[in-house]
């Protein structure tokens, strides 16, 4: 047992002699309590990675042997609710992204409404809009009247006085407004001419209007309506609690276009928000 005892690496320092031979100082002090200090984060940091529940989802595949096979077809289903469709894109790239690869385009878009319910299909545009210009309008046909100027101190008003809004957001100066301005007053003519009579736009069943984003107290309403682009022409209308809710119109900006969407917004009721939400689907 002696010889056993004589070869230990690990000799034990006689208690007596402890405080002799050791001394403490702040810098020890304080390397001691940092490390304790990092030795428990990384305890918790490891443990808490641990307990947390992570999803991972890798598709890995050989290139073909043969070009008959070279295709992959994929089923997936994602939902953004807060995005609208025509910002969604579909790319495929190769794992360093230099490049895109092949895509057979057969993704459907759906928009959704709050709740995650599907809406109606989104269809993209085919063909390119035909707008009219102010050269191309006959100002002759009729005198135009012109649609009254809102900001955010007039546009409650305006909106309880009507419960279908149509607005037509401009900036002055800018080339596509200046067409738009004398399409937008016609158009609002034609619908008083086919729809006067009582309960229509005399009496406050829906009205044309115009917001100069320009303006200092046109702005905000700008804003409100997420405008990115001049002209932007939107509907205010109220859901089935009564809440405004405003929708972006994408179609051609002529007279005949602008009329027959706002006429089918008011056969599809003045006072209630129809189960699409949507305007001019037929373009978005």
């Amino acid at each position: 047992m002696s010889f056993l005892q004589s070869i230990n690496i690990y000799k034990k320092v006689k208690r007596e002699l402890v405080s002799e031979v050791t001394d403490t100082t702040w810098a020890g002090a304080s390397v001691s309590i940092a490390v304790v200090c990092i030795i428990v984060w990384l305890v918790y940091s490891e443990l808490m990675s641990f307990l947390t529940i992570t999803t991972k989802t890798r598709l890995l595949f050989e290139h073909p042997k043969s070009a008959a096979d070279d295709m992959l077809q994929m089923v997936f289903d994602i939902d953004f609710p807060h995005l609208q469709c025509e910002y969604c894109r579909i790319q495929a790239t190769n794992f360093m992204g230099t490049h895109n690869a092949g895509l057979a385009t057969r993704v459907n878009k759906y928009h959704l409404d709050k709740s995650g319910a599907v809406l109606a299909k989104h269809v993209s545009l085919k063909s390119p809009l035909v707008h009219e210009t102010a050269e191309e309008l006959d100002a002759a046909n009729g005198t135009v009247h012109s649609t009254p100027l809102l900001d955010i101190n007039s546009y409650e008003s305006a909106r309880a006085e009507s419960p279908l809004l149509l607005l037509s957001l401009c900036v002055d100066g800018n080339s596509w407004c200046a067409n738009l301005a004398p399409v937008w007053e016609r158009a609002a003519q034609v619908l008083r001419a086919e729809h006067a009579g009582p309960g229509d736009d005399a009496t406050g069943g829906f009205a044309f209007a115009r917001v100069n984003c320009g303006d200092a107290a046109g702005r905000p309403l700008c804003t409100e309506f997420e405008v990115s682009s001049y002209p932007t022409v939107v509907v205010v209308r109220a859901d089935a609690q009564g809440r405004a809710q405003h929708e972006t119109y994408h179609g051609e900006r002529s007279v005949a276009a602008l009329t027959k969407w706002a006429a089918h917004l008011i056969a599809q009721g003045k006072d209630r928000v129809p189960r699409s939400r949507r305007g001019g689907a037929n373009r978005d």
